[in-house]
């Protein structure tokens, strides 16, 4: 009959694993919420802002927050209103509601309402992050159902079809 210690000692080890995940992972989202940071504050005020005064201009609007809860809050608190948050996939979601472009097209344009467009990147957005929003837009389709784009092409392509522009 097997000793139980084994067993406990494994159980203690993936909970020390699982505990230097956690704090591997905090570390990480600091430091990249740091770069982010010193990424926009580069072109917002250092020298990117006086080779590119464009860029300036559009990263002006750039907020770095460390969670989609505070952007939450951030926006609501800006605007005096919670935003509706539509939530993207390269996939279709099989148990969530799609909004397509041109429905959200005109939804942008009826209501007045702030909108959080979140994208996800490599393996996508978590699923309840997926599941929490109000909406999720539908997913861009290529030539023969080719859909794996960097997430800077699947933004400029989505914004610029619910927004109209393309």
């Amino acid at each position: 009959r097997p000793s139980p210690k084994p067993n406990l000692l494994r159980w203690l080890g993936r909970k020390q694993v699982r505990e230097a995940t956690k704090a591997e992972r905090r570390k990480r989202i600091n430091h990249d919420l740091a770069t982010e940071r010193r990424i926009v504050d580069h072109w917002c005020a250092g020298e990117g802002r006086a080779r590119i005064p464009e860029r300036a201009e559009a990263l002006g609007l750039v907020r770095v927050v460390p969670s989609i809860a505070q952007a939450l809050e951030s926006i609501a608190d800006e605007t005096g209103r919670a935003p509706r948050v539509w939530a993207t996939s390269a996939r279709h979601p099989s148990d969530v509601a799609v909004l397509g472009f041109a429905e959200a097209q005109a939804q942008l344009r009826s209501h007045d309402d702030p909108t959080l467009i979140l994208f996800g990147s490599g393996h996508g957005l978590a699923r309840r992050v997926v599941e929490s929003a109000h909406a999720v837009l539908e997913p861009i389709t290529g030539i023969e159902g080719y859909n794996h784009l960097s997430v800077r092409a699947a933004a400029a392509i989505i914004l610029g079809r619910v927004s109209g522009a393309i």
